[in-house]
């Protein structure tokens, strides 16, 4: 336990693991337990970084949405794509599927077409990774003028 009371601990295997933790000032003891279930990290998509390529567009514009990706785990995946939402637009753009390897990184884009009757303002975009088993998801905004 470091000074701040930060406890590190790494299980060596999956399972339902039960816990005491006792804490002494010197005079008296108090003592909390848990039972921590203890599963598979999910760790092998993760978006590096993700931009949209005008933050201020038109109505009819295409935005360019550009995402880099890595597959820091220790599986291959198949089938990932990129999908861009904007439920406030009604935009639904994606990728083709691709596979991304073991420690392989991608660029990715996606062009959002940004509807014609659309009303100036601020607009939020959900920018969603991923394939059946792994996802991640990230949010950014375009402004509509």
């Amino acid at each position: 336990i470091s000074d701040s009371g930060l406890i590190l601990w790494t299980p060596d295997s999956e399972n339902d693991v039960f816990v005491a933790i006792t804490v002494f000032d010197g005079e008296q003891n108090v003592q909390q337990r848990f039972s921590i279930q203890v599963g598979e990290i999910r760790k092998n998509l993760k978006v590096m970084s993700a931009r949209v390529g005008n933050a201020v567009a038109q109505s009819g514009d295409v935005v360019p949405v550009k995402v880099h990706l890595t597959n820091n785990g220790d599986e291959n995946l198949e089938d990932v794509r990129v999908q861009v939402l904007s439920y406030e637009l009604g935009v639904h753009q994606s990728s083709r599927e691709f596979d991304l390897e073991t420690g392989e990184d991608v660029n990715a884009n996606v062009n959002m077409l940004v509807p014609y009757d659309t009303p100036p303002g601020e607009y939020l975009v959900e920018i969603m990774v991923g394939n059946s088993h792994f996802h991640d998801s990230i949010y950014r905004s375009v402004i509509v003028e």
